[in-house]
């Protein structure tokens, strides 16, 4: 990654409103009940379409920043704002490896079809299919097979708990990420 003063002010730009999301309630991340829907993978692919546009960077890479500043946010949410089951996602290995995984997925995802002849409006929804199917089945399976193991005394809430994300969460994200990113994808393309 070439880092120069253009590259640095878009991080920190894209820096600033991941931080924004994550500390200003009601914005990144929407409670429902004892879960939180997420608007983070709309956020995740925004940044990497805008990094990919101004610095021709690998977005293999550029996924994996994003995925950890993803995940970051989601820790961080956890501890300002705890909801019944913060304890979870206040574990690193439950808020942020599986972030960095879907961003490095969807980076290397996205770099393989970025030169394929795709409609463009066909690409972005898929990559919104990708990174949020990606994110959610992450999560479930690490909150589903390592939860019991790590915190042995709860094995049926990390069981019920996991199926409850893929159900509650999964569609209205997909949803939201794939009604919000493509326009935002398009109108950045045009500017740049």
């Amino acid at each position: 990654m070439k880092i120069n003063i253009h590259t640095l002010t878009i991080n920190s730009f894209l820096l600033s409103i991941f931080l924004l999301f994550t500390l200003v309630p009601w914005l990144g991340y929407l409670p429902l009940g004892i879960f939180k829907i997420t608007l983070m993978p709309i956020l995740f692919l925004v940044s990497l379409e805008v990094f990919n546009l101004t610095t021709k960077t690998n977005l293999i890479s550029c996924g994996i920043l994003y995925g950890f500043l993803f995940g970051l946010s989601s820790l961080i949410q956890s501890v300002l704002y705890p909801s019944a089951t913060a304890f979870i996602f206040i574990n690193p290995l439950f808020s942020i490896v599986p972030r960095i995984l879907m961003g490095t997925i969807t980076g290397l995802i996205a770099f393989s079809i970025k030169n394929v002849n795709f409609n463009s409006l066909i690409e972005k929804f898929f990559l919104c299919f990708i990174a949020t199917t990606f994110n959610t089945l992450f999560v479930f399976l690490f909150v589903y097979n390592l939860g019991p193991i790590i915190y042995s005394d709860q094995n049926e809430l990390f069981e019920i708990f996991s199926w409850m994300i893929l159900l509650t969460n999964y569609l209205p994200e997909l949803i939201l990420t794939a009604l919000i990113f493509p326009p935002i994808a398009l109108a950045l393309k045009r500017i740049y």
